[in-house]
């Protein structure tokens, strides 16, 4: 999967950062340095508003995140259709 979604960090303004993968519980995306774990995030996935996430790793330019609150998986069909790929 390949998709764009925004990222936001606190005191930051929304960037846009590619999309790797998706889950229920999270996700994984390309963007810049920078990020800390144990950082809140905000992400806003295609179709769906912003939501809160935590940065659980980031290695070079790749960060994942846990999200506070979960996907529904019917939620998370949306979001891959959206983006153009296979769910996690």
């Amino acid at each position: 999967m390949h998709g764009t979604a925004a990222l936001r960090r606190s005191g930051y303004n929304k960037v846009a950062v590619t999309l790797l993968d998706v889950s229920t519980d999270g996700f994984r995306i390309e963007t810049f340095g920078g990020i800390t774990v144990g950082s809140p995030v905000w992400v806003t996935l295609p179709g769906l508003s912003a939501m809160e996430a935590e940065v659980v790793w980031a290695r070079w330019d790749q960060v994942g995140c846990r999200f506070t609150n979960p996907l529904h998986p019917s939620v998370l069909g949306a979001v891959v259709s959206r983006a153009g790929g296979a769910p996690s």
